[in-house]
């Protein structure tokens, strides 16, 4: 007879229950909740032991599905596959009109007369620095030579002869990560004094400035 008792007792309470989901209504959906956790999950616990009527909290994790009562192994979880690429190097071309009106703005700025291109001078710095892109090519640790192919071409006369000068000054500048003529001039050789003192020199008359990024040569003359 309790058993009885406790069945009917267990399916008015659960019609209830489903009356009060159907209702739109925010506070008899709550009070649903809370006799569904309270008062439905209890009953069936001790009215249908084994498992029969099974309550799913939608908000609950899945749980781990087995066919053993002794080990449960975990499912292997899936990461997406992240894939990085490396960004294409920036291709960097500094012109020479760029460089030598970077060179005339900067002379200009502190204050000094300005100086011809001579393209003499332009054929003789470019070919540095095509000699010098090549050694960078063998020799990346160590892509200048400290002068020692403008001292050659001294020594031999050749650079004299080829830009019809007697006097002449060479600046070299190794700048991977300059990416502007303005950076070549101001952040590069302005920081050395040698180097500032040959461009910013009121006895240069003429020169060039190339460049083969990141190699630039500058070529005066006085």
């Amino acid at each position: 007879m309790k058993r009885k008792i406790r069945i009917t007792l267990k399916l008015l309470i659960f019609l209830i229950v489903v009356g009060l989901y159907f209702l739109n209504n925010e506070q008899l959906a709550t009070l649903a909740d809370r006799i569904e956790h309270e008062i439905v999950v209890p009953y069936s616990q001790v009215l249908f032991p084994g498992g029969q009527l099974t309550v799913v909290d939608p908000n609950a994790p899945t749980p781990w599905l087995s066919t053993s009562t002794t080990d449960i192994s975990p499912v292997p979880t899936r990461y997406q596959k992240v894939i990085y690429v490396t960004p294409t190097p920036l291709k960097v071309n500094v012109t020479e009109d760029e460089l030598w009106n970077a060179l005339l703005s900067y002379r200009r700025t502190h204050g000094k007369s300005d100086v011809q291109k001579e393209e003499r001078l332009c054929q003789y710095a470019r070919k540095r620095a095509q000699e010098l892109t090549e050694r960078l090519k063998a020799n990346p640790e160590d892509p200048l030579d400290n002068h020692a192919g403008f001292q050659r071409d001294a020594d031999s006369g050749y650079v004299f002869e080829t830009t019809g000068y007697n006097h002449i000054g060479e600046n070299l500048a190794y700048t991977p990560g300059f990416t502007s003529a303005t950076q070549v001039i101001e952040w590069g050789w302005d920081t050395s004094s040698s180097h500032r003192s040959l461009q910013l020199s009121e006895d240069v008359t003429h020169g060039c400035i190339t460049g083969i990024h990141p190699i630039y040569v500058a070529i005066f003359t006085y």
